[in-house]
Order: structure tokens, then sequence, then C-alpha cells
């Protein structure tokens, strides 16, 4: 009874056997085939892109003492902290201010026009001569030369004492000083170039 048994489980081993081997990838050389889900692969190569392996390379060289047969370290490189210098380009502008270059048109920087100094008009000289005040006032208004018309609107004339030269920038300086003395005054009228010489009224 116990041979019997041995004997069965060495034969149950036996039929096993294969099916455990395929499932650890082992070909047993049998003829019994193996199912194609435990037969193993073969093993396929990788092809990688990496660039064989070389010796390491130093920037810094080595140099080899030759009283003391030992080799000289390599000195530190101290790297600048200051900032590049920055030159700015000079853009071209067109010399011809005549020229349109549509939308890619650069404007020229601005400039200052020229000095150019006013001409200031000189003062007028005029003199007053003994008489009439009426007289007097229409030689300062042909004098001025800036065209006005002289309207007298008073009643009566006045007149004028003694000799006397008056300085003044336009007509209108030069009449306020000759009527000063009297109660009349000029009234201009710019629009139509007259001067209305009217009483003065009182304030």
């Amino acid at each position: 009874m116990g041979m019997s048994s041995v004997r069965l489980g060495l034969g149950v081993i036996l039929l096993l056997s294969p099916l455990m081997f395929a499932r650890a990838g082992i070909y047993m050389g049998t003829d019994q085939t193996v199912p194609h889900e435990y037969q193993a692969s073969s093993p396929t190569k990788v092809k990688t892109n990496h660039p064989p392996l070389s010796k390491p390379f130093s920037n810094s060289p080595v140099t080899t003492c030759t009283t003391c047969g030992q080799k000289s370290k390599p000195k530190p490189t101290t790297i600048s902290k200051s900032p590049a210098r920055m030159v700015p380009l000079e853009r071209p502008y067109p010399t011809n201010p005549l020229v349109d270059l549509g939308k890619n048109a650069t404007k020229p920087p601005y400039q200052k026009p020229p000095y150019r100094k006013v001409k200031v008009k000189p003062p007028i000289e005029i003199a007053i001569r003994p008489g009439s005040l009426r007289e007097n006032v229409n030689r300062v208004v042909r004098r001025g030369g800036e065209g006005y018309r002289v309207i007298w609107e008073l009643p009566n004339d006045y007149n004028w004492v003694g000799r006397e030269t008056m300085t003044g920038y336009d007509t209108k300086e030069v009449l306020a000083k000759l009527l000063q003395p009297y109660p009349v005054q000029a009234v201009f009228y710019q629009e139509n170039h007259i001067i209305a010489i009217k009483q003065r009224r009182r304030a």
C-alpha cells in the first residue's frame, strides 16, 4: 500500500513537471506541446541613442613640476561681477523730410528752433509845435504810420503853447501824453482804423 502511493505521487509529479517548467520559462525538450500563453519569449536587444562612455575630460590643464615631481593644482578663475556696458544703437532717420515712409516711418528727434531776435519797433519822436491842438493831433497820427483817420468831435479847438518833443512806442501812447492837459480823450476804433477825439468823461 505504501509503495503504490509513492509510485502514484511520482507519476503525478512527472505529469505536472512540463507544465511547471513552462510557467518558469524552461523548455524541457519533450515532444509535448507547451501552450502559447506559457511559451517564453526570446530576449530582444534595445537600441539606445546614448553615446559611448569616454574618459572624463578636464578643462583645466595640469602641469607637472620638474623639481618636486608633484602635480600642481589648477588656480581658480575669478569672474568679474561688473555689469556689461550697453551701448545704444543709433537709429537712422531719413534725410529728406518730404519722403513718406508710411506706417514704419520714424519721427526725427525734437529739435529746438533757432533763436530769433524779436524786432522791437523804435520809439516815435514827434515835435509838438505851438498853435492848434487839432493840427498837432493830426501830425502825431501821420507820424505813427498806422493808417488811422482822425475825427474831431469837439465843438471848438484848443491852443498849444510852447515847443516840446514827445516820444512813445505807438500812436496811442503819444496822443495820451499830448491830450493829458486838456479835457479831451482819444478813442481808438481799430476795426475801422478811426481815432475819435471826444470830450473826456468825468469820473
